[in-house]
């Protein structure tokens, strides 16, 4: 299979309220979807979504990337069952150079290539198809009342796990609201927790005692120096998640701290699909869970991540949640994830429809 063309298209979706993420607040999610052709005719979509505060690369800077890229993966020829969680299958030339969320876009636009080619092979549809669903970790944000509230609704509608965002209001508020949610959802769902660094470690040791009775799965990123990572685990026994670390230190050192349970895989923050399944095989050589996670992508995203999450993180529930701020997508229908899990066979049985409406194609920048 030869590739043919690489179109980009900007988008610009509002979201059901607005995000803070590291003091800013995101009223809409904006990005490009890139759209790669093949001469089977086939099509496959992919999805650029830089991350305001944590992606190192900016917007605008990755449409210039996609079309230096264009003219040098046209006429590339790839095989038509390629699989960016293959290990033994090569990257896509010219990748290498590209920032995270343009080689995540790529990789995904390709893994949808080859599956709108094989799609009209009964045989091959069989294989591709996934009939396990992939379970979702319920996000919860709002004030106290309102995030009670939701932990309660989210587990009453079928939701395996949530997760609540700590470290923002006074140590004491943060206790009572971990216990609270704890009390609503009861002992089968799983409980998460998500600091994003916000502690010294001897806030994180206070709180993580304050809320041992209260059977945390586990906590990302407690610490604002991770190197207390194993004090913190020592003092308090609650469970470590590595999420921001991960961009930072070599996964080998931390994956030998103890008390680290889970490592969170955000492909558009971590180089990739390839790169991020190669991590995902890593944490279970070493024991630990890998939970996909999303970044805030449209549909065309949440889509790949999820087939992404059947393959490496299997039954775990995973980051996929962040879907529900969208208030209109790229993709129609939007996906279904009420239920508290994405139904990954019913998006591998028809290709995603764009909402062609929503997106404006552009062209290459004049200087």
């Amino acid at each position: 299979m030869r590739i043919t063309d690489l179109g980009i298209f900007g988008y610009r979706l509002p979201l059901i309220r607005p995000v803070v993420i590291k003091g800013q607040s995101l009223l809409t999610r904006s990005g490009y979807l890139i759209r790669m052709t093949s001469d089977r005719g086939a099509t496959g979509w992919g999805d650029i979504a830089p991350l305001p505060g944590f992606s190192a690369e900016k917007l605008e800077d990755t449409r210039d990337q996609v079309f230096h890229l264009r003219s040098s993966i046209q006429e590339v020829e790839v095989p038509e069952t390629w699989s960016p969680v293959m290990g033994d299958l090569p990257p896509l030339p010219h990748t290498s150079d590209c920032s995270s969320a343009v080689r995540f876009a790529i990789e995904l636009a390709l893994w949808n290539l080859c599956l709108d080619t094989v799609r009209s092979s009964a045989a091959q549809k069989d294989e591709q198809s996934c009939h396990q669903p992939v379970f979702l970790n319920g996000l919860l944000t709002g004030t106290e009342d309102e995030i009670v509230n939701q932990a309660s609704q989210l587990t009453r509608s079928g939701y395996r796990a949530v997760k609540v965002k700590v470290g923002g209001k006074l140590l004491e508020e943060d206790i009572r609201l971990t216990l609270k949610v704890r009390e609503v959802i009861g002992n089968e769902t799983l409980l998460r927790l998500d600091a994003n660094r916000a502690w010294s470690l001897e806030d994180a040791v206070w709180f993580g005692r304050a809320v041992k009775g209260s059977n945390v799965d586990y906590i990302e990123e407690p610490l604002a120096d991770p190197a207390g990572m194993a004090t913190f685990f020592a003092a308090c026994d609650l469970p470590v998640a590595l999420d921001e670390s991960l961009l930072e230190y070599p996964f080998e050192k931390l994956a030998k701290i103890q008390g680290i349970k889970a490592i969170v895989l955000k492909p558009t923050l971590l180089g990739g699909i390839r790169a991020s399944s190669r991590l995902a095989h890593k944490a279970r050589q070493f024991g630990l869970q890998p939970v996909v996670s999303s970044s805030f992508e449209t549909g065309v995203g949440i889509a790949g991540l999820a087939r992404l999450a059947a393959a490496v993180s299997r039954d775990i529930p995973v980051g996929l949640d962040t879907y529900r701020w969208l208030a209109t997508d790229v993709v129609l229908p939007m996906i279904e994830t009420q239920k508290g899990y994405i139904d990954l066979e019913e998006l591998e049985r028809r290709p995603l429809e764009i909402n062609h409406p929503l997106l404006e194609e552009l062209t290459p920048i004049q200087r």
